[in-house]
């Protein structure tokens, strides 16, 4: 399998910088945000950045390794159907029907990356949507 991440770069920590990190993320597990204070002026972390950052850091503080790398801006359609756990062939259905949008390198297209990620996270919220109505019928049935 291809990988989607180009040029990763793995990160472990010390026993002391490990023991930092689970100071660190006890802290932001209970912070609203956080302000990062520098020479040129004072810098809000934002919720979604906020929401990465826990758990990088709460990772490094369980011991774990952590991969970071940058995504392209575009990727193949056989990387995009491995982002949506679906086949290359319903990737072009996806693309042929407009629900992808994308743009034709020779004979082949590529997808934004973003546009892909979103996709992922909009079914990945209808499913989770579904089973929360499967288990409030189950509920209301009494199994």
């Amino acid at each position: 399998m291809p990988t989607f991440f180009s040029q990763p770069t793995e990160q472990f920590l010390t026993p002391e910088a490990q023991a930092e990190a689970r100071e660190l993320a006890k802290k932001l597990v209970v912070a609203h945000g956080v302000d990062i204070v520098s020479d040129e002026g004072v810098t809000r972390i934002g919720a979604d950045l906020m929401s990465a950052l826990t758990r990088l850091v709460g990772s490094l503080a369980e011991g774990r390794a952590v991969t970071i790398g940058a995504a392209p801006a575009e990727i193949t359609t056989t990387t995009a159907a491995q982002l949506l756990g679906v086949s290359r062939p319903t990737v072009m259905k996806m693309i042929e029907g407009g629900v992808l949008s994308s743009r034709k390198v020779g004979a082949h297209n590529r997808l934004t990356t973003s546009e892909v990620i979103a996709l992922r996270l909009e079914r990945l919220a209808a499913r989770r949507a579904e089973m929360e109505s499967l288990r409030e019928f189950e509920d209301a049935l009494g199994l």
